[in-house]
């Protein structure tokens, strides 16, 4: 094991080593999120059979190379994000020649590049984003494109022209570096990774030998390539997989057609090669800390990197870390029937090379699965969704987690919620102190009988945008027993998670349920009144995403200053009641002062419907009230852990009792007599956690 930055002592390490195996695409919000962690050493192991598309031609065009597009995915995924510079460098590297690009027009955009732009080039993208290269990146560019030149040339006056339609210009870049490097695949994978000042190092877990992926499906067909496992024509089911040298499958295709599917299997094992590992990968796996079996294409782009040698016996040696296999969310083309237990046992087969058994225990040692949270009113089941049974999976129950982590869409994980819960699993076993950034606010709407504002409340609520400060949204709506169609309104909003708990529900036990069900590491509470603007949410948790403040209120008073804009307000409310509003304005100081007297912390705006707090500090809150009474129970519970509440001014547009007002004079009486009552509880002893309603065991 490493003795230096992934082996620290307990007293605190610096960084944790965390190994991926990924493709192309499917790990792609996992890798995101981890990015976020400044002290995580990440490593990508990826293997780079691809030959579908420009990405094959490329590699039949350039022979002994293998395919590029899964290494330019991945290092262009990781290079920083914040300089005008590194955002041109993405650009270019995600280009692709438009359809109909004759050599003539690609050769005026490549020599426009090595002539510093003096002379223009046909796209006009190109000419964009040249000027905010720096003068570092467009030398080395100018050198791949040279080398790629020069080659093409060559080819090009011995008659194989090269096709430019629909290639990737990140590709032809690499292409260049893999000329200028010897031809030497590993070696060009590292230089582009420097190239592109990439975050992550993404590492080919072969030596680099340009072999072929093959497979016969279950049916018995022989695919010859890559290209034609991950097509959807046919929807072809593997079998089993072979990687053989670039010349045999199409000289075995006429051999293997007269063959039955058992025969076939059969030949292919005494012609598949055993891929030699690349030893910075093995090294990358026997010092982790964490090893991810990612999400995505599993017989593409995950299955054939198990099968190189050296893989296994690195994996089983680390002892000391931990191994999660994260399952699809939906079924790919080459995973059609397939449970994930029947993934789990490919896993295996392919750790041992096929040659001797392997233990799922030995290799994995937490499985991730993905699966609706059956309370949501308006999920619908999801047909292609990949199978499990919890108990055919060959592992303790315990080390099977199972949550609903898709994202609004349901089509990709929310990987914000994956990495936090493997990097929980992991400060369980070592020491390892971070404080993680945050990656999901999810906003709680308590409702009941709003149908009147709510399609306004979700529409301002969808429009909120926290993408600037790295973070996704959601919205948990629960309703607390409408009768006047406010559920079904919710319905109709796709990106809004619905409940429903049922007539009779206090708005203290339709929060706690929402608070259950919120799977942000911030949680937002906003009424669905139409009182409050959406856009006061944002800097309500701005303050908790730049770790400053665990809680924080939005309070209606700040921007009061003076006492008679607060008694119009409340005459507004009450419709012009001299008494009411009077009886208003004493429960509220009164409340403010016994926060002060009580908990030593001073609440301008206690009734206050818009809150946001750490996720994790109130799912360990000790929370029990039916009603009204939740909110001295926020106080109490923040005091008991000597937290301090801060507030920030929000607007504030009162609805009358005829309009649908519902808070009264019993509700301010629950909260003062709350907060009599929860100082003494609480003084008794520790508190535990309340309990959180969960589907997890309903599998």
């Amino acid at each position: 094991m490493d003795e230096g930055v992934g082996r620290e002592e307990a007293s605190g390490r610096t960084r944790l080593k965390v190994a991926m195996f990924c493709g192309g695409r499917g790990a792609g919000a996992i890798v995101t999120a981890f990015l976020r962690h400044p002290r995580v050493e990440l490593t990508l192991l990826i293997n780079a059979y691809d030959d579908g598309l420009s990405t094959g031609f490329l590699r039949r065009y350039i022979p002994g190379m293998l395919g590029p597009s899964d290494v330019r995915k991945n290092v262009s995924r990781a290079m920083p994000e914040g300089g005008q510079h590194h955002q041109a460098l993405k650009r270019l590297l995600e280009h692709r020649f438009r359809k109909g690009t004759t050599r003539q027009d690609a050769m005026a955009d490549l020599e426009a590049i090595l002539d510093d732009g003096r002379r223009p080039g046909r796209d006009p993208l190109l000419g964009e984003v040249y000027p905010r290269l720096s003068v570092g990146q467009l030398r080395e560019i100018q050198g791949f494109i040279a080398a790629f030149v020069r080659y093409e040339g060559e080819r090009h006056a011995s008659g194989f022209p090269f096709e430019y339609e629909d290639c990737s210009l990140g590709n032809i870049l690499f292409a260049g570096c893999y000329l200028a490097n010897d031809r030497d695949f590993n070696r060009t994978v590292s230089a582009f990774g420097r190239f592109a000042e990439s975050r992550a190092r993404v590492l080919n877990v072969t030596d680099g030998e340009a072999l072929v992926l093959t497979a016969v499906t279950s049916r018995g067909e022989f695919l010859a390539d890559e290209a034609s496992i991950v097509s959807s024509a046919g929807f072809r089911s593997v079998r089993e997989l072979f990687l053989l040298p670039p010349h045999r499958p199409g000289e075995l295709v006429g051999e293997l057609a007269e063959l039955s599917p058992e025969a076939k299997i059969a030949r292919l094992r005494q012609e598949e090669v055993i891929p030699r590992p690349n030893p910075e990968a093995l090294a990358a796996l026997s010092q982790a800390d964490l090893i991810i079996y990612g999400p995505g294409t599993q017989n593409s782009s995950l299955f054939p990197s198990y099968l190189t040698e050296g893989v296994y016996e690195a994996i089983a040696g680390n002892r000391e870390a931990e191994a999660a296999f994260i399952g699809n969310l939906a079924r790919d083309h080459d995973i059609l029937g397939e449970s994930i237990q029947y993934l789990l046992r490919s896993l295996c087969t392919c750790m041992g090379r096929k040659r001797r058994p392997v233990e799922l225990g030995e290799v994995v040692t937490r499985v991730l699965i993905q699966d609706q949270d059956r309370d949501e009113v308006n999920s619908a089941p999801n047909p292609d969704r990949v199978p499990f049974d919890r108990g055919a999976i060959g592992l303790d129950p315990e080390a099977v987690v199972i949550l609903d982590w898709a994202d609004d869409e349901k089509i990709r994980h929310q990987g914000g919620l994956l990495v936090e819960e493997l990097l929980g699993t992991v400060r369980q076993m070592v020491d390892f102190r971070i404080q993680p950034p945050r990656h999901m606010i999810s906003i709680v709407v308590p409702v009941l009988n709003e149908a009147r504002h709510l399609n306004g409340v979700l529409r301002d609520l969808g429009r909120l945008d926290f993408s600037p400060y790295h973070l996704s949204k959601e919205i948990v709506l629960v309703d607390g027993g409408s009768s006047d169609g406010t559920l079904e309104i919710a319905k109709q909003w796709r990106y809004v998670r619905s409940y429903s708990l049922g007539m009779g529900s206090g708005r203290g036990e339709v929060i706690r349920f929402g608070l259950s069900k919120a799977r942000g590491d911030i949680i937002a509470l906003f009424p669905g009144d139409g009182e409050y603007d959406a856009r006061d949410l944002i800097k309500v948790a701005l303050p908790i995403v730049e770790n400053q403040y665990q809680a924080v209120f939005g309070s209606r008073l700040i921007r009061c200053i003076h006492s008679d804009q607060i008694h119009r307000i409340l005459k507004q409310v009450y419709g012009g009641s001299r008494i009411q509003p009077l009886i208003s304005r004493v429960g509220g100081f009164l409340t403010s002062f016994l926060c002060l007297v009580l908990y030593n912390r001073y609440v301008s705006d206690l009734y206050s419907t818009i809150k946001a707090f750490d996720g994790n500090l109130v799912r360990s809150m000790r929370l029990t009230a039916r009603g009204v009474g939740l909110e001295s129970e926020f106080i109490a519970e923040l005091s008991r852990r000597h937290l301090f509440v801060l507030e920030v001014p929000v607007g504030y547009v009162p609805r009358t009792r005829s309009q649908g007002k519902k808070i009264g004079m019993l509700d301010g009486l629950s909260v003062l007599w709350g907060l009599l009552r929860y100082r003494f509880r609480f003084d008794k002893g520790p508190a535990a956690p309340w309990s959180v309603p969960s589907f997890r065991d309903e599998d």
